[in-house]
């Protein structure tokens, strides 16, 4: 695979595992010894976010034949995949049949040597982790239990798994091209909303964010998709002894509708409005895009399938990320309409949720925060979502930007720190006064 210097993962060891963990679906090639062609065959797997793959097929299958004459083998994940069109690329200020129409994807090749096995124990594990994997949500049983029906077809499949011994990773969005140029292809993605588009657009502005790419990013019309919906009362946290009042652990939501008050989501509640909850903290929202990475790096793999919440959010989104999302954008959910209040500041009680010390500082200094939300009319909101995005604040300034902003405590770039201070009513006072006692001292 051609990879150009600009096309190459930008994190040599996460992006890959990132984009790997969140599709778990490509195509085993196994070449065999002696064949004109190799064999090729489409399937779901389960990858255990370092260098591992486990899956299994019909024995039936011919990649057996072929792996038993050369373990070696490729397993290729591509996604993304959008073709973008001559008038996208163009220079800004040209005709539009200047521009050089290209496809966008990412594509992650991964060299393995493969073992099989016939042991029953191995294929039970192998099954029980696609199945959890696949399925976090919904029960399944022993796969190798007789009383359940299944059980003899189980039988006539065998389990494989792969070492991974080499990668090759291609991101290909653009990254030759002027910000100029990319602002169009963001723009243009968000306006034709095809199949695809919205992870291009995600993987475009996340290797090659901008000011003004983040401000297109949630322009009117476009809409953010809910994975999941979460909520909670106080109730114990931590280790016996030492525990505290929380409500960080909060369980998905089975209903199809949920009320959404000025406060927060039905069946939801906050321990020490104080410093959690209220107006500007009624939901919290957060990017199921980061999960993948977080459980690479609290060593945490189970994080992106956890019973509970990983970070406490009310919302799982996907679509939208805080390279996107601008302070004071509105939203509708439901008959519900929100606003983007405020990035998360991280508490002790995250701390204890995730059990590790590290991920509050890890959380401010990636940028990966969430962000909270006000309810300006409350409503009834979908589970399912979506959420829709009705107005884009005239400001543009990011979540992270927000962020950024929090953790520069020199103002070394001051006009940043201005350019929020002044958002009296839009960013929660909880984070700009901060910002204009600093501007004062």
């Amino acid at each position: 695979m051609l990879i150009r210097p600009h096309d190459a993962p930008i994190d040599t060891e996460r992006e890959w595992r990132d984009l790997v963990a969140a599709h778990p679906f490509g195509h085993l090639i196994a070449t065999g010894a002696g064949r004109e062609f190799p064999v090729v065959v489409p399937t779901h797997v389960h990858f255990d976010g370092d260098r591992t793959i486990r899956l299994h097929l019909a024995r039936p299958n011919p990649v057996w034949a072929a792996l038993r004459e050369n373990q070696r083998c490729l397993f290729v994940v591509t996604t993304a995949v959008a073709y973008v069109p001559t008038s996208w690329e163009a220079p800004p200020g040209t005709p539009p049949e200047w521009g050089i129409p290209t496809s966008h994807y990412a594509s992650v090749h991964l060299e393995c040597t493969a073992a099989i096995t016939d042991e029953p124990n191995d294929i039970r594990r192998y099954l029980a982790d696609q199945l959890a994997t696949m399925q976090p949500d919904t029960p399944f049983g022993d796969p190798l239990d007789p009383a359940i029906p299944y059980t003899a077809e189980l039988r006539q499949i065998r389990g494989l798994q792969l070492a991974i011994t080499d990668v090759q990773a291609k991101f290909k969005f653009d990254g030759a091209e002027p910000d100029a140029v990319r602002r169009q292809v963001v723009l243009g993605y968000e306006q034709r909303d095809a199949p695809g588009d919205r992870e291009a657009r995600s993987h475009l502005l996340r290797r090659h964010p901008t000011h003004d790419q983040a401000a297109t990013a949630t322009v009117p019309g476009v809409r953010i998709d809910v994975v999941r919906v979460n909520v909670s009362g106080p109730r114990p946290l931590g280790p016996p002894g030492s525990q505290v009042i929380s409500s960080i652990a909060k369980e998905r939501v089975v209903a199809a509708r949920l009320s959404l008050t000025e406060l927060n989501l039905e069946g939801d509640d906050q321990s020490g409005r104080d410093v959690h909850g209220g107006v500007d903290k009624a939901v919290y929202a957060y990017p199921s895009e980061h999960l993948a990475g977080w459980a690479a790096d609290l060593d945490q793999p189970d994080l992106p399938d956890t019973t509970t919440a990983p970070f406490g959010e009310n919302i799982s989104t996907y679509g939208a990320t805080e390279d996107d999302v601008c302070i004071g954008d509105v939203w509708r959910w439901g008959t519900a309409v929100l606003q983007v209040a405020q990035p998360r500041w991280p508490c002790q009680k995250l701390t204890l949720h995730r059990e590790t010390a590290a991920v509050g500082e890890m959380m401010r200094s990636t940028g990966r925060t969430g962000w909270y939300l006000r309810v300006l009319e409350p409503g009834v909101v979908d589970v399912a979502g979506p959420i829709e995005v009705l107005e884009r604040h005239s400001a543009a300034i990011t979540v992270r930007a927000a962020n950024d902003a929090m953790l520069d405590r020199s103002l070394t770039d001051r006009s940043k720190v201005e350019a929020l201070a002044v958002l009296d009513g839009v960013l929660a006072d909880e984070w700009r006064l901060p910002l204009v006692e600093r501007l004062a001292r």
